[in-house]
């Protein structure tokens, strides 16, 4: 899962990186670390993610591949 995938996730559900982290049992400078990009998302982080969010794997890859077709043109 990549850093704007998890953000724009996490903004659809109407978290905050605070209320998100504390939901994940993370620090929020974890949060804000994967979201900047300094930071990979663990497997367990992730899981805890997917349930937290209510997102399956086939959301996930939707999601990518939206944000790779941003730039493409009508």
């Amino acid at each position: 899962m990549n850093k704007e995938v998890f953000r724009i996730i996490r903004l659809a559900r109407g978290y905050t990186q605070r209320e998100l982290a504390e939901k994940l049992g993370v620090s929020y400078g974890l949060v804000a670390q994967i979201e900047a990009g300094n930071k990979k998302i663990s497997a367990r982080v992730a899981r805890k993610f997917m349930e937290v969010c209510n997102v399956t794997d086939d959301d996930l890859l939707n999601a990518r591949h939206l944000l790779n077709r941003k730039g493409e043109s009508k």
